[in-house]
């Protein structure tokens, strides 16, 4: 999984001052560009206002109302964007789900003019967008100010290796969902059910894999038997086969600690008022 290479390199090519998402201009081929918020800037009219405090503030001075800017990359390139402060959001921002290292999907927006100087290049102004995960570890790839890079030329190199990284397969909420689940159900994933390996039990019995499963945010339970003998009824039931057997033993070897696996079936168990995912077919993603 990645952000979405080349998104900031293709905003020169698109028209200032016109919205663009999911009705507009072409609702049948519109995408959210994925990108990370690489760091909350302060709003240039407040820094204008400190430089001329006598003396200057020392630490950086941000609104509570307006806009709220923000510096997004794609991995590749970065650009200044701005987001409003209304009222339902500001709280998402600094202390809240919104902070550095972010990734988020940009729903809408429009590029505009940047307010601090007539010669300088637009900015993104985001209209909505939803956050995937907010506490990413890791600032993704080696992004350059997109008019830095373009400086002297039109054209630019794009690495898609630079906007990857195999934490992006987790979305945060997925334990969530699953905790939801009623035991003894079998849940075909509707959403793509993406878990990090945290920690594995083996010393209970060899032949089974007592997991401890991360979306990035929260945790589950998994449990996954090399010979997994299902009732018939059961069996029936599953739309895929079981495969633990064969993944334990294919050339990359057995489930190890860093992990990340995609579920698209399990069986909801329960331990106390937890659910347990008991694990019949599971998709290796990335190896740790």
């Amino acid at each position: 999984m990645s952000l979405t290479c080349g998104f900031i390199n293709d905003l020169r090519s698109k028209p200032a001052g016109r919205l663009i998402g999911p009705h507009f201009p072409d609702p049948n081929n519109f995408v959210p560009p994925r990108v990370q918020i690489i760091s909350l800037d302060e709003d240039p009219s407040i820094s204008a206002l400190g430089r001329e405090l006598s003396p200057p503030p020392s630490i950086h001075l941000f609104g509570t109302h307006g806009p709220q800017w923000l510096t997004i990359s794609d991995g590749n390139h970065s650009i200044q964007a701005l987001v409003d402060l209304c009222d339902e959001l500001k709280h998402l921002v600094g202390k809240g789900p919104i902070k550095a290292n972010t990734v988020v999907d940009i729903i809408c927006y429009v590029l505009v003019q940047d307010p601090r100087s007539p010669s300088l290049p637009f900015v993104v102004n985001i209209g909505f967008l939803d956050i995937l995960q907010s506490d990413f570890p890791d600032l993704i790839g080696h992004p350059q100010n997109i008019f830095k890079a373009t400086e002297n030329t039109r054209r630019v190199a794009l690495n898609a290796t630079l906007s990857m990284h195999p934490l992006l397969h987790l979305r945060s909420g997925t334990v969530d969902e699953i905790q939801t689940g009623v035991k003894g159900n079998i849940y075909l994933a509707q959403k793509e059910i993406n878990l990090k390996i945290q920690f594995i039990h083996r010393k209970i019995q060899p032949d089974v894999w007592h997991m401890i499963l991360t979306d990035g945010v929260k945790t589950v339970k998994g449990v996954a038997y090399k010979d997994l003998d299902l009732d018939r009824a059961v069996a029936r039931m599953i739309k895929f086969k079981p495969n633990i057997a064969k993944l334990a033993t294919d050339s990359e070897g057995e489930f190890k600690v860093g992990d990340i696996i995609s579920v698209p079936e399990y069986i909801a168990m329960e331990e106390g008022n937890k659910k347990v995912m008991l694990l019949h077919h599971v998709v290796v993603l990335h190896r740790s």
